[in-house]
């Protein structure tokens, strides 16, 4: 006999799962539906009933394709079902996918479904799990025109960006370069005194831009970082020097200490650090009229692939406001009333360090009191490069420095900079305190006087501290805040024969000490050397569509001794390079007819050692890349000075020898004649001769007969 109550129990459990699952079919938000192997519906659950306006009694003994699918999506499923009976497995099985679906009323919708496979016995099912995703689609579909909105958008903006900076540079070109040309001839007081003022003003436009541009990269996700070796002292130092005149004009000292322990040589973005540090200090001399401006800069910890660079930006100006400084770092704010016009800008400075600064690793904060001046911390993050130069300086043993100084920030930054290197320094505020205070004891192998105490010294107080406080192979020197014609013989006749050039760097410091100090003026020199121009390389042609730009940079280079020729737009350009034999070719990127990038190719193709520069104001990423993929050696943007402009060309001009501008040929020195400019355009129109728009506008008859051979050099021998 059988043991009925086991049977019983079983039958029971059996029971109470199904109702346990029958529970949880109904109450699914999903719409569940099961089917046998043939695809008829087994069960439907009262979700599917409300998703596909079946009732259960309708649904069940149903073909489920027939049911809830219709076309493509009907035939689909048929032929995945008929894989799942023949392998066992199918594209939907396990699987989520997307499948548009058809109601009871006709509409169609979109469903996901997910289909899983169930044994009861010898018996297979099928229980699909299904909702509707109109909503999520809708959603998506919603976003993604959003995004591609916004993308749309922003590629608009920057087209519309990159299309105004070409469009304001282009002529700003003309502007700053006229403005160059100007100063460097003979003016009166009041007309230097106005060309300056133009020049403040165009260069303070052509920043707005860089501004503006910088933003709108940052904005987009366009800007990307660089990856180069260069030494952090030396850049300090020269955003130092190109500043140095602005912070002379507020008579704001400039001071620097650069720990020993930062390497010479570090890899990272050294264009966009740069421009950091310059916007900080830049801000630092706007806000201050007078006292120091210091950068410092160090290392906390010793690493081995990577190191943290910490720097502080100092001022003693006016101060930030605590109000202001929860805003200061967010684009469009100012720091002082807007409604105050001493202080302008367009608020993008810090907002643009900000993000770089982050963009690099690190993080940028600010302390400040109103009325007491601000100091700007920062950290990136940089690797080490493993080839770092290690310029060892020779320093004298228990070396010591007297400095006559009146600054206490700038005398507390050298004699801290000078401590690093074993370096005693005494500092004293007058130089008759030299001769008053203890400490003043002994000899010294450096004495440096600022020039604002230059007023107390006279030819036997300078003789008196070279016999009785300087060593034999000593040096006393001034320290001066820019060279003035007039310094030169009032400095003889107080007795000092050696100038320093502020600000001090760290190198000029040691170099003082170890009789290195020619070395950075050295360096400055050979930047203004010009190449010895032969009838081989001095011929020069420059593809420009702008007449204006034309006559700007015609004469920069007329006035440096080339013979320039031009060609208006690219096709003259490659018409002109196969007649004529170049030094090189300037050529700018937007021409009508043909643009300088397939000109440069063209010309590249017939002549592959052809020297192609790129001298345009499309000055972004991919105009750069452009031209050099195009074959152009180098890239000179716009606007122009004369100094980049030959160093750009000196760089890539064959050469045979170099001599200094000082002794350049006698048909550059002498341009200086009575008649002006204007002038001698008057009596160039009033004549048979070619004026400027003659030149400017060649005609292809005369470049059938090989170009404009016609330079500057005649307008400027009357223009001086």
């Amino acid at each position: 006999m059988k043991d009925l109550s086991d049977i019983k129990r079983r039958e029971e459990e059996a029971k109470r799962t199904e109702s346990i699952l029958l529970a949880t079919l109904e109450a699914s938000q999903d719409a569940l539906i099961t089917i046998d192997i043939t695809g008829r519906v087994q069960e439907f659950n009262e979700a599917a009933s409300i998703l596909f306006g079946h009732s259960r009694e309708q649904a069940l003994g149903e073909i489920l394709e027939d049911l809830i699918f219709a076309d493509i999506e009907r035939k689909a499923f048929k032929a995945g079902l008929e894989v799942f009976r023949k392998t066992g497995s199918g594209p939907v099985i396990r699987k989520s996918i997307e499948l548009m679906s058809i109601r009871a009323d006709g509409s169609h919708f979109p469903v996901e479904m997910r289909m899983i496979p169930v044994q009861l016995g010898d018996e297979v099912l099928l229980t699909a799990f299904l909702h509707d995703v109109s909503e999520r689609m809708q959603h998506e579909t919603q976003l993604k025109q959003a995004k591609e909105q916004a993308e749309l958008g922003s590629k608009a903006k920057s087209r519309f960006l990159a299309t105004m900076s070409h469009e304001i540079r282009s002529p700003l070109n003309a502007v700053l370069g006229g403005v160059e040309l100007i100063l460097d001839s003979k003016l009166s007081k009041d007309q230097r005194i106005f060309a300056h003022t133009a020049k403040e003003a165009g260069t303070a436009l052509l920043s707005t831009i860089n501004d503006s541009l910088d933003f709108s990269k940052i904005e987009a996700g366009q800007m990307l970082l660089e990856n180069m070796a260069f030494s952090p002292a030396k850049m300090v130092a020269q955003v130092m020097q190109i500043l140095a005149p602005k912070a002379n004009e507020k008579g704001v000292n400039l001071a620097t200490f650069i720990n020993r322990n930062v390497p010479e040589l570090v890899k990272g973005d050294a264009q966009r650090l740069r421009q950091v540090i310059h916007n900080l200090v830049d801000n630092a001399i706007k806000f201050s009229s007078g006292g120091c401006v210091s950068v410092e800069m160090w290392i906390p910890d010793s690493q081995h692939q990577e190191v943290e660079l910490h720097c502080t930006v100092t001022d003693e100006g006016i101060g930030v406001s605590l109000s202001s400084q929860e805003k200061l770092f967010k684009e469009f704010s100012q720091v002082h009333d807007q409604h105050n016009t001493n202080y302008k800008g367009t608020g993008l400075g810090l907002a643009i360090c900000s993000e770089l600064i982050t963009m690099m690793g690190g993080k940028i904060e600010l302390s400040s009191r109103l009325g007491h001046g601000s100091c700007f911390r920062f950290n990136v993050r940089l690797q080490i490069e493993t080839k770092d130069r290690n310029n060892l300086q020779h320093i004298p043993a228990h070396a010591r420095v007297l400095l006559v100084h009146q600054d206490k920030t700038f005398s507390h930054l050298v004699r801290k900079q000078y401590s690093q290197y074993g370096v005693t320094t005494v500092n004293v505020c007058k130089v008759k305190d030299i001769f008053k205070i203890d400490q003043v004891r002994g000899r010294f192998n450096l004495i440096l006087i600022d020039d604002t105490c230059l007023s107390e010294l006279d030819m036997k107080l300078s003789a008196q501290l070279k016999r009785d406080f300087l060593y034999d192979d000593g040096l006393i020197a001034a320290l001066m805040s820019g060279l003035r014609p007039e310094m030169s013989g009032l400095l003889a006749d107080i007795g000092l024969e050696q100038v320093i050039n502020k600000p001090l760097s760290r190198d000029m410091m040691l170099g003082l000490l170890s009789g290195e100090n020619s070395r950075e003026s050295k360096e400055v020199e050979e930047e203004i050397l010009l190449p010895e121009l032969t009838s081989k390389n001095k011929r020069l042609l420059l593809a420009e569509d702008s007449p204006s730009n034309r006559v700007i940079a015609g004469a920069m280079l007329s006035k440096s001794g080339f013979e320039v020729e031009y060609a208006h737009n690219g096709r003259e350009a490659v018409m002109m390079s196969a007649q004529n034999s170049y030094g090189l070719i300037l050529m700018d990127m937007r021409m009508p007819e043909m643009d300088g990038v397939e000109a440069t190719k063209q010309i590249l193709l017939h002549q592959p050692e052809t020297i192609i520069l790129a001298m345009t104001a499309n000055v972004q990423k991919e105009d750069v890349e452009s031209c050099l993929a195009a074959g152009m050696k180098d890239f000179v943007p716009k606007p122009v000075n004369k100094v980049e402009l030959n160093k750009a060309i000196n760089k890539w001009l064959p050469v045979m020898q170099v001599v200094d501008i000082k002794n350049k040929p006698p048909h550059i020195q002498d341009q200086n004649h009575h008649k002006s400019c204007e002038g001698a355009v008057q009596e160039l129109s009033l004549s048979n001769e070619p004026t400027i728009d003659d030149i400017m506008n060649v005609n292809n008859d005369s470049l059938d007969r090989g170009g404009s051979s016609l330079s500057f050099e005649r307008i400027f021998d009357w223009c001086g």
